[in-house]
This record gives structure tokens, C-alpha cells and sequence, in this order.
């Protein structure tokens, strides 16, 4: 049954005007900065890798920082900006390991790809192994539209992780939306197409062969969990859905997705951030949604370069695909 839809009030339904940098932005203090060099050093004489590192390599070192990345997702906008990591100025190698860790501090990182990937490198001509689909654009310079993680089965992630380690040379601006505030001006303006967003619709799949063999996922774009309003989005993957099942979307539905892009790009409810280079930005899957501005990059010099991680919130797992 279709809940009564009702405004969301608090501090995640924000338009830009109605944010103040403190609220999105923390800046690491001496004792972070120093818990991370620590760290590092520590990893570093281990000589311990990525893909061999455990959750409890880290130990609590990094608990007070996930602490604070939480409390801004948890009781902020659903987003937050870490900056005065010098993550950029370390091998790669050391800084994903490290933003890895910091997403055990938050939950519990999940595979990027069917083959177990921990971090996926977003950054244009990226040469991916056989077997490997690019999610999206991630791997162009081209705008990438407002959405929320799509990511792989049993569930979305909870919490989407961005490491900037080399800014674009010009664009490539990150593009923030409130999935809550979206949901107000739709009820607002549109309740009727707020009714058929609480009810299910059909987002494909990355072309790759998944343990189930399905090839597509239901979920609301709108759905009520526990007294907390999730949030579903990516026209993409909707008719991905539609090309691969042969099944049409009905009147109604196409047209409430349709009043979505129209509110997606109105300038007066996106903020629009550019990603310092060690930038780490946190973002509440489930309520905010992101996209990218489209970007060129020097031939021969540096390239915008970040790495992507997804977690699974212990605290609170919300999974959007039906029960």
C-alpha cells in the first residue's frame, strides 16, 4: 500500500541557499591529520596492500574521523567534505588504502565489480580488464546526470565515497541535489506524480552475468523505511530497464519521471562544488543525489583522477529493493 506522502522536514530537505559551508565542510585537525600519518606509516612497514588489508589492520585509529563523517550524514545535509588530507601528494597506492580505511571506519566497503574490485578510479580513458563494464561515465569526460549509486545486487550502497586526487582543468565540478527537498516541490507542485514515485519501477543492470541471472531491479524512486524517506534515482538505468525487458513504462509513470528531470536541472536546487585535489567527499546514497559537470583535461599533463568507494552501513543498512 502507497503511504500518504507528506513534507520532510530537517536538515537533509536543504536547496543551496538554505546550506552554510560548516554545515558540508570539515576541515581535519592536527590529531586526524596525525592518526592518518600514523596509520600510513604504520600500513606502510607492513607492506600491506589493498586487496590483502582487513577492516582490523586499521584498529580504531580512524573511528574519531569516521565518527564525524557519520554525525554530517546522519544529523547534517547527507553530505560532507573532508579537506587538509594531503592525499594527493602520497602514491596512489597509499592513499587508497587509506580512504579504504576510512570507509571501514563508516561501515563496510563493498565489491566495485563482480570480479571483488575495492576501489574503482574515476578518471577519463581508463582501460578497464576483460570482463569489466564502466559504470556510467565514469570513465568519460561527459556530464554525467543527476542520480543516486545504482551500484550491483542485493542493494545500492549506503554510502558513496570520493577521493580527489587530481582536478580537471577546467569543469568537472561536482553537481549535489536533496532527494528530500526534490520530494517536497514534487508534492508540492505535483502530488499526483509523488504517488506513482512510491511505486515500484524497474532499473537495469551493468551487462554483467549476475549470480540470480536477472537483469534488472525493482524499487520506488520515493519509499518510506522505518520513518525515514529513501531515495532511488537514474533515468539511465530506468530505460536500460525498459530496452532489456521489452516492457514499456506506463503514461503515468514516464511523466512523474519526466516532472523529476525537469526539477533536476533548475540551478535553484543543485549546489555545485569543485573537489580540491585530497578532497574526500561522503554522501548518503539514500538522500542525496550527485552528478558531474562535464570536463577537459591538458594533452600530456595532468588528468582529473579520484577514486570511488561504496559501504554498507552497519548502523543503519537500508536496502531499497522490495522485502
Amino acid at each position: 500500500m502507497t503511504p500518504v506522502p507528506h513534507p520532510i522536514q530537517g536538515p537533509t530537505a536543504w536547496t543551496p541557499d538554505s546550506l552554510k559551508q560548516e554545515d558540508w565542510l570539515l576541515s581535519l585537525g592536527p590529531e586526524m591529520l596525525k592518526d592518518l600519518e600514523q596509520t600510513r606509516t604504520r600500513l606502510s612497514a607492513r607492506k600491506l596492500s589493498l586487496a590483502h588489508a582487513m577492516s582490523e589492520d586499521f584498529g580504531d585509529a580512524l573511528q574519531g574521523l569516521g565518527h564525524l563523517v557519520r554525525s554530517r550524514l546522519q544529523s547534517g545535509p547527507g553530505f560532507v567534505i573532508l579537506r587538509g588530507w594531503a592525499a594527493h601528494r602520497l602514491p596512489e597506492a597509499e592513499a587508497g588504502l587509506l580512504f579504504w580505511g576510512i570507509a571501514c571506519s563508516l561501515g563496510v566497503p563493498q565489491p566495485q565489480s563482480l570480479t571483488g574490485d575495492r576501489l574503482h578510479v574515476v578518471a577519463e580513458g581508463i582501460t578497464l580488464p576483460p570482463g569489466r563494464v564502466a559504470p556510467g561515465g565514469s570513465t568519460s569526460s561527459n556530464e554525467i546526470l543527476l542520480h543516486t549509486e545504482n551500484a550491483r545486487p542485493p542493494a545500492p550502497p549506503d554510502i558513496l565515497g570520493l577521493l580527489c586526487l587530481e582536478q580537471a582543468e577546467s569543469g568537472g565540478d561536482s553537481v549535489l541535489l536533496s532527494g528530500h527537498a526534490l520530494h517536497n516541490r514534487l508534492l508540492e507542485h505535483h502530488p499526483e506524480d509523488v504517488l506513482r514515485l512510491y511505486q515500484e519501477y524497474l532499473f537495469g543492470r551493468h551487462d554483467e552475468p549476475y549470480p540470480d541471472g536477472q537483469v534488472c531491479d525493482g524499487s520506488p524512486v520515493f519509499r518510506d523505511q522505518a520513518g525515514k524517506v529513501l531515495v532511488r534515482y537514474g533515468r539511465y538505468w530506468m530505460r536500460v530497464a525498459e530496452r532489456t525487458t521489452g516492457v514499456p513504462l506506463d503514461a503515468a509513470g514516464r511523466q512523474a519521471l519526466d516532472r523529476v528531470d525537469a526539477m533536476l536541472v533548475m540551478p535553484t536546487m543543485a549546489l555545485t562544488l569543485r573537489l580540491c585535489p585530497g578532497d574526500a567527499l561522503f554522501i548518503d546514497n539514500h538522500v542525496v543525489l550527485h552528478g558531474r559537470r562535464a570536463f577537459e583535461d591538458p594533452q600530456g599533463g595532468s588528468r582529473r583522477r579520484l577514486l570511488r568507494v561504496w559501504v554498507a552501513d552497519r548502523e543503519q543498512r537500508h536496502s531499497v529493493l522490495p522485502a
